[in-house]
């Protein structure tokens, strides 16, 4: 039930009850953004969505994040061009008061000095790592050649020189000025009841009264008039290419036409460019495409990872298929039709959450259609036609108006003028392109909705196969993890990567179906099937619609049983898994968990990457995949579980005529021994970057530990929005805007410690803060409400995680294989309410010994 009304000050509401789980999510939606300040304002947008949780006239700072984290709940925010977006989600036996905090929160901030000092800081080193983030590079040059003279050509953080110049009466003055009840909306969905949250939500945010808000300035964006080429040169070793074409704005008739052909572009293993130039021609290891439509109009953008050797050939083939798009080749009606599908799916699976159904409303609140915007774009995209789209891609694919920024290493010898002239090479080419034949059609079914029961039971499918099914008449998605004893524990000196090499090519061929008919089929109807690999378990992860359950479990038992690896496909893997490992040296803080990694596990395989080592993958071969993948299988115990609307009973017998034919084979597999534990050691390492990343810890707990619940609950007393390591080193030093505990687990043991990044004259600083804080939990016992606030906050977070029908899969798979039970996930909270001060303290005590402590930095 969907209630919407405008209250007397002019503020919006939306309420929306949905009583299937016990969560519920309030978000405030605040009609600004970076776009709305002035030359002497950029950045204040965003330094104010830090402020409003630093203490009110009532709550001191800090006050309401704890407190939001005692009820079991998360609070955050994000701004954008156009908007501010506070968003907590919480139980809703604490509904009301999460109503009540955010209100005084938008209201009533005070914008205290000493704190607004610190919190420029915190921005401050939030800036200076996005300047160490390649992605973000592009992103940036991307966005200001685009927009450029405009406010959304510059980043909506701000710069240095902006946010240091701030004074806290300038940043309050703008708050006044666009924080107004008629420029907010509220958005309410979860375990309430309408009536009660109306009269709250009418309470805290209808009593303001609301001044005139200035008019926004007039939007005028102008794309350069020819192709531009921007090269960005660095200490980098994965090249990065975009691409980008003007875009229509959100509401404009063809905006669902383009999303349509960003996505048969580059969405999923369907698509042309990914098949085309990534399988076929193996001229770039990664790419997508999208349509960025956002009210002000908006950028067509294709994204790649290219090996610099076939940079320009990469260049040229998209723009090649740029122009058989535009003038041969139209989205076909296979194309719209897996499109349409999953658009549907994407909806099903974010109305999951109660988080993702409030964005979902309170992004149509910036819409002419409101609330009912969602419906309104998916009865568009239900009835485009393919000429539609064709005509959409004539009027805004301006190939003479192409943005490309480049990313390169230092010492890359490519030119701009190299790059235009393989774009205008591609361009031609592509015209001269002739027609394809498009893709197969795929048909659709339609979802009913039915009554939860929520009951879970056990089946002996056939040996060597379990399946655990927990039964929800309401739902709309089949969820389903096959899972088995595997991953990088197994893993020998001569494997290294082996299992990640083979999950990436699960589910991609069998022998039935080729990889495009297979990626055709399941893209087509909005499903997903794959495989994965972790630390100490393999398998496949599958969803679909609830109406094909029984076609996707056919398809899942041939990818299971008779499955297919492509040579040129695994050469595409290949070179992707390839890229990515030489990439991760670009990012610092990865180096530097990375190496923290390696010196905690020694010579235990954990200290590897999922992806293994780049020697080894080098030499993987689809037959020697396949061999490790048949052996592997044929001797595992699998552990299946699933959540549908389908009785138990109907799902094993589906899955006994999936599987018909396997034979499981007993024989004893071989892991890696228990690690070490390391001596204490201190290592830096050097990186060209703006911030010093910094991890210190420790070895930690294995999942069979009597011990984790009381980790978990000392690690939320450390981290969290109302945590020791947020309030002291971020809130109260200003050392970083990133900064928090990290803990791993595993069969044989896992990590914990704190990372922390922040500007390289503060790291010793950092370094020793960490420590303190860390050891200080050895010597002094937490306050009472510490451990009350962190037991509530780890409760209601495992609720929120678990809306989602593939999360509880996973979690009940993988604690049944692990020897937990798979109810673990259900008694967990129960686990973690028995923590007591004196347990925290003693795991402490335990873990937190500094002759086994690891430190790394990476800093310039």
């Amino acid at each position: 039930m969907i209630t919407y009304q405008t209250l007397d000050n002019g503020v919006e509401v939306i309420l929306k009850e949905n009583h299937f789980s016990h969560a519920v999510a309030i978000q405030c939606w605040v009609k600004t953004g970076s776009m709305d300040e002035g030359p002497k304002e950029r950045g204040m947008a965003h330094l104010i969505e830090h402020m409003l949780f630093k203490g009110t006239a009532k709550r001191s700072v800090g006050e309401i994040a704890s407190r939001v984290e005692a009820c079991g709940g998360d609070i955050n925010a994000y701004t954008t061009f156009d908007r501010t977006v506070f968003y907590l989600t919480l139980t809703g036996d604490h509904a009301q008061e999460g109503v009540e905090l955010l209100a005084d929160a938008i209201y009533n901030s005070s914008f205290d000095p000493t704190e607004f000092d610190r919190e420029k800081e915190v921005v401050l080193e939030e800036i200076k790592r996005s300047m160490d983030d390649p992605g973000a590079k592009t992103g940036r040059k991307m966005f200001e050649v685009c927009y450029a003279g405009t406010e959304v050509g510059r980043p909506i953080i701000g710069s240095e020189d902006s946010v240091r110049g701030f004074s806290r009466d300038d940043v309050v003055r703008f708050y006044r000025k666009w924080y107004q009840p008629q420029n907010l909306a509220v958005v309410v969905v979860g375990d309430f009841d309408s009536k009660n949250m109306m009269r709250w939500v009418r309470e805290e945010f209808g009593g303001q009264k609301g001044a005139e808000i200035p008019a926004r300035q007039p939007f005028h964006r102008k794309m350069p008039a020819k192709p531009v080429v921007h090269i960005i040169k660095g200490d980098y070793k994965l090249p990065r290419l975009e691409l980008a074409f003007p875009a229509p704005a959100l509401e404009n008739v063809d905006t669902p036409a383009m999303d349509l052909a960003a996505f048969a572009l580059g969405s999923g293993e369907a698509a042309r460019l990914t098949r085309r130039l990534r399988d076929q021609r193996g001229v770039l290891s990664a790419v997508t495409a999208s349509a960025y439509t956002p009210p002000f109009g908006g950028i067509f953008e294709v994204s790649a990872h290219v090996p610099e050797d076939i940079f320009l050939a990469a260049v040229s083939g998209i723009a090649m298929e740029l122009m058989r798009l535009k003038h041969h080749e139209p989205v076909t009606d296979a194309e719209i039709a897996r499109a349409r599908a999953n658009v549907k799916a994407d909806r099903l699976f974010r109305d999951e959450t109660v988080d993702g159904q409030a964005k979902s409303l309170g992004f149509g609140l910036t819409t002419s259609h409101k609330y009912v915007f969602d419906d309104v774009y998916t009865a568009q995209i239900n009835g485009l036609a393919p000429s539609s789209v064709e005509e959409a891609i004539r009027r805004w694919l301006a190939e003479n108006q192409a943005v490309i920024v480049v990313l390169l290493p230092e010492s890359s010898k490519l030119t701009e003028r190299d790059v235009l002239d393989a774009y205008e090479t591609g361009l031609g080419e592509g015209r001269r392109a002739p027609a394809s034949t498009g893709v197969r059609k795929t048909a659709k079914k339609e979802v009913t909705e039915k009554s939860w029961t929520g009951r879970v039971t056990t089946h002996r499918v056939m040996p060597g196969v379990k399946l655990i099914y927990k039964q929800n008449h309401a739902a709309q998605i089949f969820s389903m993890v096959v899972v088995a004893h595997g991953g990088l524990r197994f893993e020998g000196p001569g494997t290294h990567g082996m299992f990640y090499a083979m999950a990436s090519m699960l589910a991609r061929a069998s022998k039935k179906r080729n990889h495009v008919d297979l990626a055709t089929l399941i893209e087509g109807k909005g499903a997903g099937l794959e495989g994965f690999s972790g630390k100490d378990s393999y398998g496949f992860e599958m969803q679909c619609l609830e109406p094909d359950m029984e076609e996707f479990l056919g398809v899942f038992g041939e990818c299971f049983r008779e499955p297919v690896f492509p040579k040129e496909l695994w050469t595409s893997q290949k070179r992707e898994i390839l890229e990515s490992l030489k990439s991760q040296f670009d990012s610092p803080a990865n180096m530097c968990i990375r190496r923290f990694q390696e010196e905690m596990f020694g010579d235990h395989p954990y200290r590897f990457p999922l992806s293994g080592k780049r020697e080894l993958v080098e030499k993987f071969t689809t037959e020697k995949l396949m061999r490790h993948y048949t052996t592997w299988r044929d001797h595992s115990q699998w552990v299946i579980s699933a959540i549908g609307p389908h009785s138990g009973d109907e799902v094993e017998a589906l899955l006994k005529r999936a599987l018909k034919g396997y034979r499981h084979k007993k024989v004893t597999k071989t892991a890696a021994k228990p690690h070490r534990r390391p001596n204490a050691e201190a290592i830096e390492l050097k990186k060209n970057r703006e911030q010093a990343h910094i991890v210190f810890g420790f070895p930690g707990l294995d999942w069979h530990d009597a011990d984790r619940p009381s980790l978990d609950v000392l690690l939320n007393i450390l981290g969290g929005n109302g945590g020791r390591l947020f309030l002291n080193l971020r809130d109260r030093d200003s050392l970083a805007y990133t900064v928090s505990p990290i803990c791993t687990y595993g069969m044989h043991g896992g990590v914990v410690g704190s990372y922390i990044a922040c500007a390289p004259n503060k790291k010793t600083q950092a370094l020793d803060s960490l420590k303190r804080e860390m050891l200080l939990l050895t010597k002094e016992a937490p306050a009472a409400d510490e451990v009350t606030r962190s037991k509530s906050y780890i409760v209601g977070s495992h609720m929120m995680d678990l809306q989602r029908s593939d999360s509880q899969a996973m979690t009940m798979a993988l604690m049944e294989l692990y020897g937990l039970g798979w109810s673990d996930f259900e008694s967990y909270p129960k686990q973690i309410q028995k923590v007591t001060v004196k347990d925290v303290v003693r795991v402490a005590r335990r873990l937190f010994n500094e002759q086994h402590a690891v430190s790394v930095v990476v800093a310039p």
